[in-house]
């Protein structure tokens, strides 16, 4: 022990950069291995060699792709007035007129996920009139029970112009989206924009230079990877 307050000397900067290397490289050893125990316990290990890691991907994820053939087959109209609804048929085209990714953005806002999985046998996605609301109203969805209310919009151009609002800014139903950093935006509800030290913490190029680690990278290793004796063992030559 000892690293956190010993400076980098020359003669020791190739060493150094070399353990500083394998420590994070090894940084995440431990919560893979956690993650692979946990894949284990679901999926037969000895399966996993069969299958590319973009196929586990898929069947673990589902498509990126958003196939509105397979959304149209989940979709239930609980709408008041049933087909004769027009804002069925709007909401129908609006999705069709979505980018990929707005309509990916679609799925988190109602089901709290962005991809179809690849076997919908049993999902089910109701969409229902909020009777009290208007034009100056949000649609509003409930996760858990895969279902969006939508309010008794006057025309398609509302009810497109609301729901792309709402699926754009309206994610605080958990924090697992600030994981994707920019994606967030600037000002999204609960995103990183709003809590400067998550920031921070969150986004490992916050603490080194656009070309490397910089110096408070370097800090970092030194406190975090050489304190718990390999400085000693780097200065004795012995690594």
């Amino acid at each position: 022990r000892g690293g956190r307050g010993r400076p980098v000397c020359i003669a020791d900067r190739e060493r150094y950069a070399e353990v500083a290397l394998r420590a994070r490289l090894r940084e995440f050893d431990p919560a893979v291995a956690a993650m692979k125990q946990g894949l284990a316990g679901n999926v037969p290990a000895f399966i996993l060699p069969l299958l590319t890691c973009q196929e586990v991907m898929l069947r673990v994820c589902g498509e990126m792709t958003v196939d509105l053939s397979i959304l149209r087959g989940i979709v239930k109209n609980r709408l008041q007035g049933g087909d004769s609804n027009p804002l069925f048929g709007w909401l129908w085209t609006v999705l069709e007129h979505f980018t990929n990714e707005e309509r990916r953005q679609f799925l988190g806002f109602v089901w709290g996920r962005e991809r179809l999985p690849r076997d919908t046998t049993g999902l089910q996605l109701e969409v229902r009139t909020q009777a009290s609301h208007g034009d100056e109203h949000l649609p509003s969805s409930h996760t858990c029970f895969n279902a969006l209310d939508i309010p008794r919009y006057s025309s398609m151009e509302v009810l497109r112009d609301k729901l792309r609002y709402a699926i754009a800014h309206c994610k605080a139903i958990d924090t697992d989206f600030a994981a994707r950093g920019p994606a967030a935006g600037p000002g999204a509800a609960g995103g990183l924009g709003d809590d400067a030290d998550a920031d921070a913490d969150d986004q490992p190029a916050a603490a080194g230079a656009a070309a490397g680690w910089g110096a408070a990278g370097t800090a970092a290793v030194v406190t975090e990877y050489l304190d718990d004796g390999e400085w000693e063992l780097l200065a004795a030559g012995a690594v």
